[in-house]
């Protein structure tokens, strides 16, 4: 799969989240061909859409969806899609070393410890596995303290305060090999006048996710 014959199903395109996910996937095949592995977890999965991408371009991948809501759950298996999706409760029971990869979704702003969270992550990726991660909902976002006081009142999880540099100093203390660039947008941002959104204006929107959206990629190093 490239950007070329991304030849996704209309139903999943229009996700607002697809521009994210479309991105993500393109930006991990450039380290990792996806073809080659068996063992994939998106950690706070939500409703299970990004699963459900990943699984229509990767049919025989293994993967493992973990959320914390059980009500998200319970959407996910209707759904019906070829994962498992398991309570955040479950987590631990996942054997070490017995991950490829990782991926996760504007998640880490959610986690209130952080270090513990990188450490569990590290325990189950394989030596030379990878976890791929997004955040725009951090300190060094100008548009952060606008939208972290509608998180907090709309959603039912809480939004804490990290920089870039909190984020890469805890992986990089546990033991990875930190990375990160800017996440390239690969497609339209879709906006919406609702009431109850992220973004109240369009330019938040694009100054959010073109210039301070970021990918993080941690290595678990094969001598780790």
């Amino acid at each position: 799969m490239n950007e070329e014959t991304f030849d996704t199903p209309r139903y999943l395109k229009n996700n607002p989240n697809f521009s994210f996910w479309h991105s993500m996937i393109l930006e991990s095949q450039k380290l990792i061909d996806l073809n080659t592995i068996e063992n994939v977890i998106d950690f706070g999965c939500g409703d299970g859409g990004f699963v459900q991408l990943l699984n229509y371009h990767y049919p025989y991948l293994k993967i493992i969806g973990i959320e914390k809501q059980k009500k998200l759950i319970e959407i996910c298996n209707s759904k019906k899609i070829n994962a498992n999706f398991l309570d955040y409760e479950n987590y631990e029971n996942i054997e070490n070393e017995s991950q490829d990869l990782f991926f996760s979704q504007e998640v880490i702003y959610t986690i209130k410890d952080l270090k513990h969270h990188a450490s569990e992550v590290f325990k189950k990726l394989k030596k030379g596995g990878y976890y791929f991660f997004t955040i725009g909902c951090h300190v060094d976002n100008p548009t952060w303290e606008k939208r972290k006081p509608r998180i907090e009142s709309e959603e039912e999880y809480n939004a804490y305060n990290y920089s870039l540099s909190d984020v890469s100093k805890i992986f990089f203390d546990i033991g990875y090999r930190v990375a990160v660039k800017r996440l390239p947008i690969h497609y339209p941002l879709v906006f919406s006048y609702e009431e109850k959104r992220e973004f109240l204006k369009i330019e938040d929107l694009v100054e959010s996710s073109e210039d301070h959206k970021f990918l993080f990629v941690m290595l678990k190093l094969k001598y780790s």
